[in-house]
């Protein structure tokens, strides 16, 4: 799915119409049409706006899914034994 289709899939999920949408972000109907047509990309606080108002992120809003950030494999750390990891005083 393209970023216009997303934009509009979105739009309508939200009940929106063009003109409503595009007030609520403050930018003229004709500009966020040219979003949905697929004629112009919105700017960074653009994109920020419209991600709040759909309530979606703006990497789904514009690539399509959640990034999900890479979890490295963490090996549990083993209890350490009575004689191990103790500081014996010296006297």
């Amino acid at each position: 799915m393209t970023f216009a289709q997303r934009l509009e899939t979105l739009r309508i999920q939200k009940g929106l119409t063009q003109e409503e949408l595009a007030r609520l972000i403050n930018i003229s109907q004709p500009s966020y049409c040219a979003y949905e047509r697929g004629k112009n990309k919105p700017s960074k606080n653009t994109q920020i706006q419209l991600a709040k108002v759909l309530k979606v992120s703006v990497d789904e809003l514009m690539n399509g899914s959640e990034t999900q950030t890479p979890t490295a494999a963490v090996e549990p750390t083993p209890e350490p034994t009575p004689d191990e990891g103790s500081v014996t005083e010296i006297e």
